[in-house]
């Protein structure tokens, strides 16, 4: 899941989740990344996520990275 609330009231990931599971043909990761600011700041520097500093976002991608390889 990409673009997943921050906001602990919300639901939808979850729903997503538990919709998306009902597929055989899909894997669905147990980590998502969040909607987090520190995305889209990045790339108008150039940067990547793992470089801006952000613990939260990068240990979120580095869970996701781990899942899939």
């Amino acid at each position: 899941m990409t673009l997943a609330s921050t906001n602990i009231g919300v639901k939808e990931e979850e729903e997503a989740k538990s919709f998306l599971k009902k597929f055989e043909c899909f894997k669905v990761l147990e980590t998502s990344l969040k909607d987090r600011k520190v995305f889209r700041d990045v790339l108008s520097d150039g940067k990547g996520v793992l470089e801006a500093k952000n613990s939260k976002a990068s240990e979120e991608l580095i869970k996701v990275a781990k899942e899939i390889f």
